[in-house]
């Protein structure tokens, strides 16, 4: 089988690689080095009167230069091929540009959607925030002349405070371990800190204050404040 063949044979059908045909490149080079060592010998024994040696020596330098025009033609081959490789290969990073353009597109729309409804929420959380610290220090102030204010009503700014960065710790803490992406301004106890579920709900701990103090506000005054709610965890400053 002649290289040619060789090569059409081992592509399957389809057109060689460059690599490929490097490779067959090499191999007829390494005949033609293999052929000319021999052929010395050969016109060697051809000069010193051999018969039989004339013809092999005529049939060697055909077949040296049958090699010669075939590693020709693969250099040749191999050029045209090199070239073409080059404009496919261009071609797919062309085409996975545009896919990671499309995807990091999709990814940033998703992002500035985020961004937006953030805001929004961000804009109602202050607006509700507001309104807390607002009707608290108002139900402090409408406390009956005839009563004292209940420790425990939650209704120091300190304490809402507080009650809000804890929020923002059960429902925007990443609880891993050295984890980093949490939730901004949220704070915990160390006690709870890598388990925010565990934390009471800001709404939950609010009602029961609220509904504390109207007991209290309502009946006598109570001798201790061993049943008042509990208020914002306690944490180290």
């Amino acid at each position: 089988m002649s290289i040619l063949s060789k090569l059409k044979s081992d592509a399957g059908g389809k057109a060689a690689t460059s690599a490929e045909i490097a490779e067959q490149i090499k191999a007829a080079e390494t005949d033609i080095a293999r052929l000319d060592g021999e052929l010395g010998e050969v016109e060697l024994a051809e000069l010193m009167g051999d018969a039989t040696a004339a013809k092999k020596a005529a049939d060697m330098r055909e077949r040296i230069q049958q090699l010669h025009a075939t590693v020709g033609r693969l250099q040749r081959v191999r050029r045209v091929t090199v070239q073409r490789e080059a404009e496919e290969q261009e071609r797919a990073r062309a085409h996975l540009l545009k896919i990671q353009i499309r995807n990091c597109k999709e990814r940033l729309a998703a992002r500035d959607a985020a961004a937006i409804a953030l805001e929004a929420a961000i804009v109602e959380a202050c607006k509700q925030f507001r309104t807390l610290v607002d009707k608290s220090a108002g139900a402090r102030e409408a406390c009956p002349l005839t009563r004292e204010w209940p420790a425990g009503s939650l209704c120091e700014f300190g304490d809402l405070r507080q009650l809000v960065e804890e929020a923002l710790w059960k429902h925007g803490a990443n609880p891993v371990l050295g984890a980093r992406d949490h939730f901004p301004g949220g704070r915990s106890t160390t006690l709870l800190m890598h388990q925010p579920e565990k934390i009471p709900s800001l709404a939950a701990r609010v009602m029961e204050a609220s509904e504390y103090v109207i007991g209290v506000l309502s009946g006598p005054m109570p001798r201790s404040r061993a049943d008042a709610p509990s208020g914002p965890s306690e944490r180290p400053q």
